[in-house]
């Protein structure tokens, strides 16, 4: 058999693989009987058939191919290659996937890709009028165009329409509104999955490394230009970011694109050339002069390693396990080889490849009550080496029929866990720039996202146990937003202590509450708790003292440090805590009207709001992310109230983590009794004044609509009588502005928040605390502001408002911007450690 050994050293695929359902044809007897009718050669016998068809004129030949396409071009490859049968010469002698199995493929390496897809062949069909035939036809079609229409049994083919069109569309109107959906459709099938698939697989058997990347870059110009026949930036309309075909654009000159254009295409088309010069010469894409690892698939079978290309200087190394809704499409009953036998694969890869692949890593690893993890080494501020464990599950995924209800432990796995890069986000809302997120998306994140993360300098060895003082951060966000590994451990591991940051549900999914024992509220804070318990039992594994836990955080992140002083679910399992800028005074710190809040949602999803139970029970079944979508409905203006929904007292249910309010539990001494630290920074209220202080239409906004904004903004719509309202506004104004015009009373407006909705009750709480526990309280007002502040983030300008909220935090943890760029700031980040380190070991 002809073999192409020694022909070529290294490959290189874009945007394709053996595995995808249209490179193989199938039934090619009966394609070639077809095809031999339309051109009159009437016989079943094969050399007959060849011999007729030798004879026939090749443009004849080729017109019947629209004979093999249904509809617009699809399936769009009729004919491809094919496993020869009882050939004596064979190009391909057995089924890809068998051979890839087998080992049987050159051990050379390679490097596959993937753009965002789907607008091929999408594009082609994304107008009014061709999605109105596709919604008239789509169980005919769907079938063609997602080529499996010949491997999905005909009695079966219903069930995977519908199926599809559920899990992508959520039965919602076949128009443009739903184009993003059919290009993720057909963006996962026809490309993504199967090359995503051929990587991993390849990765498994092969020594030689497989690099992978994903092409998320939009130019000027767009291939999706002549297959819709329009200018239109489609790749912008439907929510994309690279076309099919678009990376090799700015490689090789193609009348459709000019990477020339602009100078942001001139860099990605230097880029790509680099990738491509680099690992044509030494196997290795990663061009010398760029400053990043990339790092080869893993060969674990599970998840992809791979290269997320968003821009020219936008480059992340990220790890998947569902990229392309891999667990839903191998769900399907396809009968497709790489389908049925990826599935056996994963059966048996815990026990043939996962030692493989685990010999193969070079990273940390522990065993904790659920199993064994295998970390990564990462880099301190100042070159410490330390390790890391990330997305690390302490609860079970809070979905389905767990949405809404108190977490359940978490289970144990089998082999070993990939603690290597941080697990998903919960979903929320997006509520800072863009470029904080790496996306334009305005929903993000997961609802299964209860996952930590722990960061350790020093982990056990030879029997001997560090016995390190652990930090166990909460995120801030109102309760709204954020995630744990946003704030990063790097300056924090120049120290000998562990930190650990968590995810816990946020939004209606974390705090939604009807007042009775349907849904009693805090589902967030619970699982606050449930992360702090497992910190608890398996942190000696990690070098850390299950003794010495402090908590820490900042904004929401440190009212919720002050609720587990009050709270039965987090008694005894910390020593100390830290709460920056958040007390359980603060107004927006507890709901007010949970249950009118809930039925507002639920008349907002259709659900009936008579019975909360049955309300609670659509509310179950209806997409996530059409329920956080909602929550713009909640806040009257630019984010403001900012916590619509959070922490509550819960009025019923038998396990309340707050059974009443909390000044009420200060003054009765209700309080766990450990040191505590609480601050405020003297420009607190820059968030949220942050978002507008720096732009004078909003601000003329504010001084037109003083009357109706400011109680949402300072929080007191609810807990101030309508008929009073106007009166306590009018005081306000009197007391802050006096006669000056709102719209030029910056610091004036800064103040007033940072005094109602930070300063005076998080100075209350100190003393109310300090009055009823023989523990110390200490009080810090940061007033420094360094080079760099968190308004650059919200305001997006440079303008020095003082000393904003999450400043002092960024001087401990890596977050928002540099705190090593001047000296002064590196005294001041140094002192800030000190204190926190101090203050974990001894209080």
């Amino acid at each position: 058999m002809l073999r192409l050994t020694g022909l070529f050293k290294r490959g290189y695929s874009q945007s394709g693989s053996t595995l995808c359902p249209w490179a193989q044809m199938e039934r090619g007897r009966d394609k070639a009987i077809m095809l031999a009718q339309a051109l009159g050669c009437n016989t079943q016998d094969s050399q007959e058939l060849v011999e007729c068809l030798s004879n026939r004129p090749a443009r004849q030949i080729v017109q019947q191919v629209e004979n093999f396409q249904v509809w617009k071009y699809n399936p769009f490859t009729p004919f491809g290659p094919t496993v020869e049968v009882d050939a004596s010469n064979p190009f391909l002698s057995k089924n890809p996937i068998d051979a890839i199995l087998q080992g049987d493929v050159q051990d050379l390496p390679w490097m596959a890709s993937v753009t965002t897809e789907g607008l091929y062949p999408a594009a082609g069909i994304v107008n009014e009028n061709l999605m109105k035939v596709l919604e008239e036809n789509f169980v005919e079609l769907i079938p063609h165009i997602l080529d499996y229409n010949h491997t999905v049994p005909e009695n079966k083919k219903l069930e995977v329409n519908n199926r599809i069109f559920q899990h992508y569309l959520q039965r919602k109107p076949l128009s443009m509104m739903a184009a993003h959906e059919i290009t993720r459709i057909a963006g996962d099938r026809l490309f993504v999955l199967e090359t995503i698939r051929a990587a991993k697989l390849q990765a498994a058997v092969n020594t030689a490394p497989v690099y992978f990347y994903q092409f998320a870059y939009r130019g000027k110009h767009s291939m999706s230009e002549p297959m819709s026949d329009t200018t239109i930036n489609l790749v912008m309309t439907l929510n994309s970011k690279g076309n099919h075909g678009d990376d090799l654009g700015y490689t090789i000159k193609w009348s459709v694109t000019d990477p020339d254009e602009t100078q942001e295409d001139k860099k990605m088309s230097q880029f790509l050339i680099d990738i491509w010069s680099s690992y044509a010469h030494n196997g290795n894409p990663a061009p010398p002069d760029r400053n990043f690892v990339w790092e080869p698939t893993a060969p674990n079978m599970k998840e992809l390693t791979y290269l997320h290309i968003g821009g020219p200087n936008k480059l992340e190394m990220r790890t998947s396990s569902n990229l392309g809704e891999q667990e839903f499409w191998d769900s399907l009953p396809i009968n497709e080889p790489q389908t049925m036998l990826y599935r056996l694969v994963l059966i048996v890869s815990a026990t043939i490849l996962a030692p493989q692949a685990a010999s193969l890593q070079d990273g940390p690893s522990v065993h904790v009550q659920q199993g064994t993890l295998m970390g990564t080494y990462l880099t301190s501020r100042y070159g410490r080496k330390f390790a890391a464990f990330q997305g690390i599950p302490y609860a079970q995924p809070p979905t389905g029929d767990f949405r809404f209800k108190e977490p359940l432990p978490p289970k144990p796995w089998h082999g070993v866990w990939n603690a290597t890069q941080p697990g998903a986000i919960c979903l929320q809302c997006r509520r800072l720039p863009p470029r904080m997120y790496n996306t334009t998306d305005p929903i993000i994140g997961d609802e299964d996202c209860l996952f930590l993360n722990i960061y350790t300098p020093k982990l056990p060895t030879d029997g001997s146990n560090p016995n390190l003082d652990v930090l166990f951060n909460i995120h801030s966000g109102a309760f709204m937003y954020g995630w744990g590994h946003e704030f990063g451990p790097e300056i924090l591991m120049d120290r000998d202590i562990i930190w650990v940051t968590i995810n816990y549900r946020l939004g209606a999914f974390g705090f939604l509450n009807t007042e009775d024992e349907v849904v009693p509220g805090n589902m967030g804070m619970k699982d606050q708790s449930m992360a702090l318990r497992w910190v608890k039992e398996n942190i000696a594994a990690f070098g850390g003292n299950p003794e010495s836990i402090t908590l820490t955080g900042t904004s929401a992140g440190g009212c919720s440090v002050h609720f587990h002083y009050l709270s039965p679910w987090s008694r005894g399992l910390f020593k100390g805590g830290i709460a920056q800028s958040g007390t359980v005074t603060l107004h927006w710190a507890l709901m007010e009207e949970g249950r009118a809040k809930a039925n507002q949602l639920g008349a907002l999803l259709g659900c009936s709001t008579e019975n909360t139970k049955t309300m609670v029970e659509c509310l179950r079944h209806r997409p996530a992310q059409q329920l956080v979508k909602q929550c713009w409905n909640f806040q009257k203006w630019m984010y403001n109230p900012f916590s619509p929904f959070a922490p509550t007292i819960e009025k019923a249910g038998p396990n309340p983590f707050l059974s009443k309010h909390p000044l009420d539990l200060l003054l009765e001494g209700d309080v766990e009794d450990v040191p505590w630290i609480t601050s405020v920074t003297t420009e607190d209220g820059l968030v949220p004044a942050g978002d507008w202080v720096a732009n004078e239409e909003t601000l003329k906004v504010l001084e037109r609509e003083f009357d109706y904004l400011i109680p949402h903004i300072l929080d007191y719509n609810y807990t101030v009588p309508e008929e009073m309202r106007k009166q306590v506004t009018d005081h306000i104004h009197q007391h802050y502005f006096h006669d000056k015009p709102v719209s030029k009373s910056i610091k004036q407006i800064i103040k007033m928040i940072t005094d109602r909705v930070y300063l005076v009750d998080g100075a209350r709480a100190a003393k109310l605390q300090a009055a009823v526990t023989k523990s110390p309280v200490y009080f810090y007002l940061f007033g420094y502001r360094g080079k760099h502040s968190f308004t650059e983030v919200n305001s997006g300008t440079t303008n020095n408002y003082g000393a904003s909220h999450l400043d002092d935090t960024a001087y401990t943890i890596e977050y928002a911007f540099k705190t090593d760029e001047t000296e002064e700031d590196k005294e001041m980040s140094t002192l800030l450690l000190d204190v926190w380190s101090s203050f974990a070991a001894n209080g």
